[in-house]
């Protein structure tokens, strides 16, 4: 059989799998092997290329044009039509979608420094959206016939992609909050094994505490969605062929509330607490915490971030029951910090009576020019919620980037594909129906921004 990428990337894999649990196999002997698999099992099927501009059509098959589009670097979309990359073909539309992004970007930062009753506020706010409803628009136009943008593999494929992405945020969240992202099979878990084996690591192993390799048995058992008892023999033999450092890597991924209840972790979470008054934006936290803040995700991101792309994403989204993420909208994901916020009160901060008398006193502020007094309790919660949200911003950022890379976007435009905190809620009451929720809102965009949001519940709201 000829070369080709992903032949290659599967027999590395399945090498790097067999040989924790075979560490004797010769090299030689393993390779022939995995090669007479794929000869005597694997089936390539044809597809078809339909370009819709042209109105020309090529049969391949599926290796070949896998081959093709990685060695072209095209970009190739959610549900699989392939692209130009931006410095292969000029798009207007792309640049034209810029530039009102930006312009949307700036007229949101002047409404920040306006007083929220305000009439300047709202036709700011009404700017913005307008805003976005014209880029909202243009892909509308897209898969309208009767437009002169029309076209509908690039309508489709605009709907396929954005939920490709907020499924994988779904899942990046729900892996780094609650390890509910479980394993199929396990091939699955593997894969999750070597994938944490083969990546750089720059960690302190200092910080944590020393896992054996029965111990990461049973939290790997608790991955699965369906454990297998033939399961046990290579997953164990994995586990023995692993050194102390490695199975403690293994051990921590995904295992936020563990990691946090080390001590050299707790007490810099403790400090950061502490040492901050007002935390009011995560996407610009202040100067006295920065330091601390970069600190603290410089250990979870080599202990705690998972940062590969869960298999059947769009599937998982749809059927598993979920810990962290109460809700998706058509870009968001909101997170349920409600544990974090209980860890930190029950495990960091405790019976430490600073902070604890805090909570019971007012404080006065001057924000953008404004006089507000804020409840010491709203204060505390703020600076909880709005740590773990710089820590999430930073665990989504890696992971969209690899999105970007392996879509083959180039790098010039990775920094477009990203998610920000817009909105911290104190409460959020469900219904069973999508994208009909009541909240109340705490922070909008590091603004104090207390309100009642009826969103798409105007029957109920009038109802009541």
């Amino acid at each position: 059989m000829k070369s080709n990428y992903f032949i290659e990337d599967w027999v590395n894999t399945m090498r790097d799998s067999i040989k924790l649990v075979y560490p004797d196999i010769p090299e030689n002997e393993l390779y022939e092997m995995l090669y007479n698999i794929i000869d005597n099992n694997i089936k390539v099927p044809i597809a078809t290329l339909d370009n819709n501009y042209t109105k020309t059509q090529r049969e391949v098959d599926v290796l070949t044009l896998m081959q093709w589009v990685k060695d072209n670097q095209f970009i190739i979309a959610g549900n699989g039509t392939i692209f130009k990359n931006h410095s292969q073909q000029y798009n207007p539309a792309i640049h034209f979608l810029m530039g009102v992004k930006d312009s949307r970007d700036s007229i949101k930062s002047a409404m920040k420094k306006k007083d929220q009753k305000s009439y300047e506020y709202a036709m700011d706010d009404m700017g913005q959206l307008n805003e976005k409803l014209i880029m909202n628009s243009e892909y509308g136009a897209a898969g309208s016939p009767i437009t002169y943008f029309f076209n509908l593999y690039c309508a489709v494929s605009t709907t396929a992609t954005g939920q490709s992405m907020i499924s994988t945020a779904m899942c990046t969240f729900e892996d780094f909050l609650s390890d509910n992202v479980k394993f199929i099979d396990f091939d699955d878990c593997s894969k999750y094994i070597t994938n944490i084996l083969n990546e750089p690591f720059n960690g302190d192993m200092s910080l944590v505490e020393d896992k054996k390799a029965h111990e990461v048995f049973e939290r790997l058992k608790n991955k699965f969605l369906d454990y297998k008892e033939n399961y046990n023999y290579p997953l164990f033999s994995m586990l023995l062929n692993i050194d102390q450092d490695n199975l403690n890597r293994i051990y921590y991924k995904n295992n936020l509330y563990e990691f946090a209840r080390q001590p050299k972790v707790k007490k810099l979470l403790f400090k950061i607490t502490d040492e901050v008054d007002l935390f009011l934006d995560p996407n610009k936290p202040p100067k006295e915490v920065i330091g601390d803040l970069e600190l603290l995700w410089s250990w979870m991101e080599e202990f705690v971030q998972y940062n590969y792309p869960a298999f059947n994403r769009i599937g998982r989204l749809t059927c598993d029951e979920r810990d962290s993420i109460v809700t998706i909208d058509t870009d968001s994901n909101m997170a349920c910090l409600s544990p974090w916020v209980d860890f930190m009160m029950d495990e960091v901060i405790k019976d430490d009576q600073k902070i604890l008398n805090s909570m019971r006193r007012s404080y006065n502020y001057t924000i953008n020019g404004k006089d507000i007094t804020i409840e010491g309790e709203k204060l505390l919660i703020y600076k909880i919620a709005n740590t773990m949200t710089y820590i999430l911003s930073q665990v989504i950022g890696k992971q969209l980037k690899k999105f970007a890379i392996t879509s083959g976007i180039p790098e010039e435009y990775h920094n477009r594909l990203h998610m920000k905190s817009e909105f911290l809620f104190r409460r959020m009451l469900l219904t069973s129906t999508k994208k009909r929720y009541m909240s109340k809102v705490m922070l909008r965009e590091g603004t104090i921004y207390e309100k009642l949001d009826r969103h798409y519940m105007s029957l109920i709201s009038a109802m009541v």
